[in-house]
């Protein structure tokens, strides 16, 4: 059994920090530190002492370094260069003449004009043989919704993240057997019909129930996905943060698994308080790639929002070293493929995302891939039309143009083709061919696509 402890400061690990560190007067034993989060700034002020004695030059005495390392969070030890520490450990541990005692104080200062909640968590030793026993009270659930377990905690509540998996999950298997199995296809899209509401109606009374929270612009929103929030309390801090149980297997799962309206009014509120406490730099905590706001921001057109999630996630995720990806951002869980397949998901939708029957190009690109003299080109893609080829070119400086194609080889074609075109600097196009343009969304609306297609637009 291994202890640790553990104190903490803040609403969780995240993709970027403001930390600052010193000793006091600059030599002193004593840590200082400043934790600045928007509205909120943490002091710590921390130091060791013996419990019986004072601290004198004479009677110094560390640990051993292994000892340390064994205790720190995601060590690397193998069970037999454990084996082999017990006996050092337990010196270290409890052969001592008297303890060392952590005297720690922080003190929380609230720096905005709108209200805002403070984040601790006090010190307390985490016994890892027992930290899976804690769970939530799920006896009661709502309409006709299932409850499981779908993380590592053992919470076998009924999660709009399980409930969202398996109605999307049943919705294709009815598609599926559309003509294998007519009549079973049927009953179970009558069944399914009668799910989805079940759960709209979970969503819905979860809503006006739910804590209304400030929020940073000085409005309030209701909270229905960030169980910390619970008004009976509870134990929900978890891999290294406060949010991780609601928001990571909450509600924002039900927009990609087509429950909710990308537009409907339960989406932009569920967007709007996702922004904070819940996230940094719109990039969710501790394991980011388990939110799913990333769909919905693509799928409404918010651009700016989708790259900030893209960017924030993915430097504060992959490894400089290997380019491969940690599961949180303390570090623990190497090369990850959860993570990776997420970010190709995210850097496919970027490029190329179905709508029905319908294809989107380009939906959530930077407008600086399209800078003078850059190319896009992907080449035989997999999609739901099988295989497709398609980019675009920027020749700015010299024509005032850029250009793009698409082309799908496959028996099933998509019946619109949007492919969007951002300007770098911006700017509107003066003439727009093959297609019609919108300048709101600056994408070309291709009609009665045949096979391939091509779009230049001129500035």
């Amino acid at each position: 059994m291994t202890e640790d402890l553990i104190f903490v400061v803040g609403h969780g690990v995240s993709c970027r920090y403001d930390i600052t560190r010193s000793l006091d007067d600059g030599s002193l034993p004593i840590l200082k530190a400043v934790q600045k989060e928007d509205f909120m700034h943490y002091y710590v002020t921390a130091f060791a002492s013996l419990e019986k004695g004072t601290l004198k030059e004479r009677k110094l005495e560390g640990t051993h370094w292994i000892s340390s390392y064994s205790c720190t969070n995601a060590n690397r030890l193998g069970e037999e260069e454990k084996e082999e520490l017990k006996d050092l450990l337990e010196s270290e541990k409890y052969d001592r003449d008297e303890e060392v005692v952590l005297c720690c104080r922080v003190e929380a200062v609230h720096t905005g004009n709108a209200p805002c909640y403070a984040w601790f968590k006090n010190p307390y030793f985490r016994l890892f043989k027992y930290r899976n026993n804690i769970s939530f009270d799920s006896e009661k659930g709502f309409y006709g919704m299932i409850d499981g377990k779908v993380a590592d905690p053992n919470d076998f509540y009924h999660s709009f993240f399980l409930n969202a998996g398996s109605y999307v999950g049943l919705k294709r298997i009815a598609e599926i057997t559309e003509k294998i199995d007519p009549s079973y296809s049927r009953k179970l899209k009558a069944e399914l019909e009668k799910y989805k509401t079940d759960i709209r109606n979970g969503f819905y009374y979860a809503m006006p129930n739910a804590p209304v929270v400030p929020f940073r612009d000085g409005s309030w929103v209701e909270h229905n996905s960030n169980i910390s929030f619970y008004a009976d309390g509870g134990n929900w801090y978890s891999h290294g943060t406060f949010s991780g149980k609601g928001v990571c297997t909450g509600p924002l799962w039900l927009i990609i698994s087509e429950v909710l309206d990308p537009f409907e009014l339960g989406t932009h509120f569920l967007l709007k308080h996702n922004q904070f406490p819940t996230t940094i730099d719109n990039a969710a905590l501790s394991q980011p790639y388990y939110s799913r706001h990333d769909f919905a921001h693509i799928k409404r057109g918010e651009v700016k929002a989708f790259l900030k999630c893209y960017y924030n996630q993915l430097t504060g995720l992959m490894d400089r070293e290997t380019y491969t990806f940690w599961e949180h951002y303390n570090g623990a869980g190497q090369h990850k493929t959860h993570e990776e397949a997420w970010f190709l998901m995210q850097t496919r939708w970027m490029l190329y995302l179905e709508e029905g029957e319908d294809i989107r190009l380009f939906s959530a690109i930077p407008r600086k891939w399209l800078e003078d003299g850059k190319e896009i080109k992907v080449k035989n893609a997999s999609s739901y039309f099988g295989k497709i080829s398609f980019g675009a070119v920027s020749d700015l400086e010299e024509n005032n143009v850029i250009s793009a194609y698409f082309e799908c080889k496959g028996t099933k074609k998509p019946k619109k083709v949007f492919i969007r075109v951002p300007h770098p600097e911006n700017r509107q196009p003066v003439k727009v061919e093959g297609g019609n343009y919108c300048s709101r969304t600056s994408t070309v609306e291709v009609e009665g696509f045949k096979g391939k297609c091509s779009v230049k637009l001129f500035y």
